[in-house]
């Protein structure tokens, strides 16, 4: 009966626990957010300021995790992966993230015994060389192209 009785205890804590470790970074000031890109294009000028401008999450601020978590889905529109690593230090919040950039189609080859030209293929297709890759938009039109 102790056992259950400590066993139940345990598991009515665990949320408190995990809620408690959530909180380490609340209400504490940011001391320093360092951006780093991994995987660059050889033609690409990665600036670390423009990811900056684009997080509402700010050095000086108190750091909020709605508004961070928020900063992340924005991120993550424009790259392919975001990282994010968060630590204290001198209760003060360091955020890093490392990010990597959406790789370019740098061709689309069609291949096949095809009913149809490639010219209306690629216009079904709507996806042209040399643009960004978004996995959202290409399953999407390639789907539109398998139904036409």
């Amino acid at each position: 009966m102790v056992k259950r009785f400590s066993f139940f205890l345990f598991l009515c804590l665990i949320p408190f626990l995990v809620v408690a470790d959530d909180e380490d970074y609340e209400h504490k000031r940011i001391a320093q957010i360092s951006v780093e890109a991994r995987d660059l294009p050889k033609d690409s000028t990665f600036q670390s300021k423009i990811v900056e401008g684009k997080l509402k999450t700010k050095v000086g601020d108190v750091f909020s995790q709605n508004t961070f978590d928020q900063d992340l889905k924005t991120l993550s529109k424009d790259y392919d992966r975001v990282d994010p690593s968060i630590s204290v230090k001198n209760d003060e919040v360091y955020i890093s993230l490392i990010i990597w950039m959406r790789p370019r189609i740098k061709s689309i080859v069609w291949k096949g015994d095809f009913h149809f030209k490639k010219s209306r293929l690629k216009k079904e297709l709507s996806i042209e060389a040399n643009t960004l890759f978004n996995r959202q938009a290409f399953n999407k039109a390639f789907h539109k192209l398998k139904e036409f």
